[in-house]
């Protein structure tokens, strides 16, 4: 019962926080996932959260570094174009 419970509050969670206009993987909200994107992210590949140039809009996971996981949620959505 608990599982179920834990299951329903954080999609209750997840509805409240969505919001269908953010792509993440836009970094520079310029309406296509591309190029200009990876290198944003190339410049501060590496980088841990709280160090000089770390950039939250390229820790595309959340993790708090900046790293493959990051090119690869990129990678993902490579060449989309977000339709607003």
């Amino acid at each position: 019962m608990n599982a179920a419970l834990a299951w329903v509050t954080f999609f209750i969670d997840s509805i409240e926080n969505y919001s269908p206009n953010i792509v993440i993987e836009d970094i520079n909200e310029d309406g296509s996932i591309n190029m200009a994107d990876v290198v944003l992210v190339a410049k501060v590949f590496g980088l841990s959260n709280g160090e000089s140039g770390f950039d939250n809009k390229c820790d595309l996971n959340n993790d708090g570094v900046i790293n493959m996981s990051d090119i690869v949620k990129l990678a993902l959505s490579f060449g989309d174009v977000i339709e607003t």
